[in-house]
Order: C-alpha cells, then sequence, then structure tokens
C-alpha cells in the first residue's frame, strides 16, 4: 500500500475516533442533564409533598372541639361542626398535593383485640375458617411472650427456618404482619378475591374506638345492631356534628371515643406536570396542649414514585 493509501486509512480511522468520541460526549451529557433533571423534579416534589404534609398537620391542630371528630357518609373528616374538610387535592402555583387523612382509632387495634373480634374480622373479609384459624393462633403467638405456639400457630422453630423468630411482643406497626405465618402482602394489602385488611387495623393507640369514625363493615364485626348503626350514620351529617355521648350499646361493645388522638396522614406529592412524585406516609398522635394541641410523629415513610403523565392525570 503506497503513502496516499496509509494517509487516507489514518484519517478514516481519526474520523471513527472523533465520532465515538463526539457520540460518547453527547450521550454523556444526556445522561447528565436527564440526571439533573430528575434529581429537581424530585426534589421539588418532595417540598410539594411536605408542604402538603404540613397543611394536613395544620388542619389537626387547628381543631376547636377536642370533644369531637367525625367521618361523613362520604368517608370525609370533620374536626367540628364548623370547620370544612381538608380538600383531598392541593394545589400550589408549582405542583399538587394529594392528601388523605384516617383516623387510626376508627379501626380496631390488632394488640388489644379478642379472637372472637379478630376472627370475624378475618371470616368477614371472606377468608376460609381453617386459613382464619392459622392467622389468628400465628398472631396471638407473635405477640404472647412465651415459646409455646397454639394448635395452628407459630413460635420460633418454624421461623428460624426464615431467618428470625418470633417477637413475642405486641406489633409495632401494622405491616409487621407480613412477618407472620399466614398473612402476607395479598391479606394485608388485598386482593381480587379479598378485600385489604389494612383498611381495617391498626397498631397505634391504647385501643379504643371512635364511634364517630368507626365504618360501618367495623360496626357490624362489633355486634352493633342495623338500627344503631343507621342512627350513628345520621348523626355524623355535618349539620349535627357527630355524637358527644356513646350509647350504652356501643359502650358495652368497646366503643370509648368521640374524638381521635391518632390520625394516618397520606400525601402524594407531584412538581407541575413531572413524572416523578413523591410520597409521604406518617402517623402522628395529637396531644392536648396549653395551647390548643401539639402532634407526635409515631411513624414516618417516604418513597419517590415514577409514573408516566397520561397514567398520573388518568388517578388525579
Amino acid at each position: 500500500m503506497n503513502r496516499a493509501g496509509y494517509a487516507l486509512l489514518m484519517v478514516l480511522w481519526t474520523m471513527v475516533f472523533l465520532i465515538v468520541v463526539a457520540s460518547t460526549f453527547v450521550l454523556s451529557n444526556r445522561l447528565n442533564t436527564a440526571m439533573t433533571r430528575n434529581y429537581k423534579e424530585k426534589t421539588l416534589s418532595y417540598a410539594i409533598a411536605l408542604r402538603g404534609y404540613n397543611e394536613a398537620l395544620k388542619y389537626l391542630l387547628s381543631d376547636r372541639d377536642p370533644a369531637v371528630d367525625f367521618l361523613d357518609r362520604k368517608g370525609l373528616l370533620h374536626l367540628d361542626r364548623e370547620s370544612r374538610p381538608l380538600p383531598a387535592r392541593i394545589e400550589f402555583t408549582d405542583g399538587v398535593a394529594e392528601v388523605r387523612i384516617t383516623p387510626e382509632d376508627a379501626k380496631v387495634n390488632l394488640n388489644f383485640l379478642r379472637d372472637d373480634l379478630l376472627r370475624g374480622l378475618l371470616l368477614s373479609l371472606g377468608y376460609p375458617p381453617e386459613r382464619v384459624d392459622e392467622m389468628v393462633d400465628s398472631l396471638k403467638d407473635w405477640i404472647d411472650p412465651d415459646d409455646a405456639h397454639r394448635l395452628n400457630g407459630a413460635e420460633d422453630e418454624y421461623y428460624r427456618g426464615l431467618g428470625y423468630t418470633s417477637k413475642n411482643q405486641p406489633l409495632d406497626t401494622p405491616w409487621e404482619l407480613l412477618l407472620v405465618k399466614g398473612f402476607g402482602r395479598d391479606v394485608l394489602y388485598g386482593s381480587e378475591e379479598h378485600p385489604p385488611l389494612l383498611s381495617y387495623i391498626t397498631t397505634y393507640g391504647t385501643g379504643g374506638i371512635n364511634i364517630n369514625t368507626a365504618s360501618e363493615r367495623i360496626m357490624r364485626l362489633m355486634g352493633i345492631p342495623e338500627p344503631d348503626i343507621e342512627m350513628v350514620m345520621r348523626y355524623r351529617d355535618p349539620e349535627i356534628g357527630g355524637l358527644r355521648v356513646i350509647p350504652g350499646v356501643f359502650a358495652s361493645k368497646g366503643f370509648n371515643k368521640t374524638a381521635s388522638t391518632v390520625f394516618s396522614i397520606e400525601v402524594s406529592g407531584h412538581y407541575k406536570n413531572s413524572d416523578i412524585g413523591y410520597n409521604i406516609h406518617a402517623v402522628v398522635q395529637r396531644r392536648p396542649h396549653i395551647r390548643g394541641f401539639k402532634a407526635e410523629v409515631l411513624y414516618w415513610r417516604e418513597d419517590v414514585i415514577y409514573s408516566s403523565t397520561k397514567d398520573k392525570r388518568k388517578t388525579a
């Protein structure tokens, strides 16, 4: 090959090298730009979620009537007869926060629940009796302090195969059920066959149930007759403002509150039309204070969410 051929070959290889370098630079630059944009949108979505959480907290602490909190027939929380419910969708100039507040003492507390009521709850959700026997016995074994397992339950010898041992203490969070024999994600979060157990249970508080926030399913589970349930629902009309005295039939079944003290706050924040959002889930306990109320955080979880703008608009 002559010198001209070598020169042409070198030129071609040089051009290929420069093209590869340029392409790599462009790709790297685009990647850095996308990462920077994603980080920015994630940070701004987090800030919006925090603002939504603070709005929810400010709403809870603004309660002017500590004797009553109630859920209306639509499931919206009223702090008193005069206050309007917090909007489920709070729009800011730079984004939107979707907020949900749920009184935890509207649910049954697994750490204080009688076996027959737990069994009734699980049966009402559609689980067969033999599965319910396993779930009830296993939960009781998980909570009680001894190492002797019930007929259908489980103790250390079962859990060691899974890499842990029985807790032998009360549940700290409802999600701890995922560790207990007989329970799983399909039970906690629901499936096509069964509603989510998570909607009806709690582990926060001292076990009392607010008559003004308990669902109709919970009231039926606790053995309340239908006419009395309908009476309670009528009292939850915003014009009436909830019950302030607990009728005897309810008091005998474990309803001992007309106001709530522990609340779950779930917030989803999105910056403008970003596909990146931020979720915050907190459980707070509202305590009386010299200037009204103060809040103590009992549980906190946050995570990034990714979704297409189309899907986000569909669910908004």
